[in-house]
């Protein structure tokens, strides 16, 4: 009798975080600040090719509030043409300028890294709206702009302890 109270304990638990999860899912979809996306996309390099030059692409991000991701920005990462953005979510991006080619620009944004919890990242919403943020600022400098996405080569490391 006992294990049938511990498990009908954990299955309501299991579904009252389920349904909140759910809720803010979709509250945060609909005020546009994430987008429905395939389970590992911060595993995925995200291709831009557009006509935005980097010098308009680092003003556009010097005036985007990234607040709700939690991010801080650092421009000229490393002394590159690339902007770091370091959350205190646990992850890191980055978008990186890569070239020229055929008259279109070229970048490169991705999750540099992220610590997980039970396989999944922590707070995978506030890198969801940082991906979403980036997508609307390219749109929004050049409505030509293209984005594929690819799966990125991934290093990772396991703790014990």
């Amino acid at each position: 009798m006992s294990w049938f109270v511990i498990i009908l304990i954990t299955v309501v638990i299991i579904g009252v975080i389920a349904y909140f999860t759910y809720n803010k899912n979709k509250q945060l979809m609909g005020e546009g600040k994430i987008v429905a996306r395939k389970g590992t996309y911060w595993e995925e390099e995200h291709l831009f090719t557009t006509n935005v030059s980097y010098d308009s692409l680092l003003d556009a991000i010097s005036k985007t509030d990234f607040s709700d991701c939690k991010a801080e920005v650092i421009p000229n990462f490393n002394g590159q043409m690339s902007v770091l953005f370091k959350s205190s979510h646990a992850w890191n991006a980055e978008v990186d300028f890569l070239g020229e080619q055929d008259g279109k620009k070229q970048y490169k944004f991705y999750f540099v890294a992220w610590q997980t919890r039970n396989g999944m990242p922590y707070n995978v919403n506030s890198m969801n709206m940082i991906l979403t943020s980036m997508e609307k600022l390219f749109f929004s400098l050049d409505s030509t702009t293209t984005v594929q996405s690819q799966r990125a080569q991934i290093k990772s490391k396991t703790k014990f302890f």
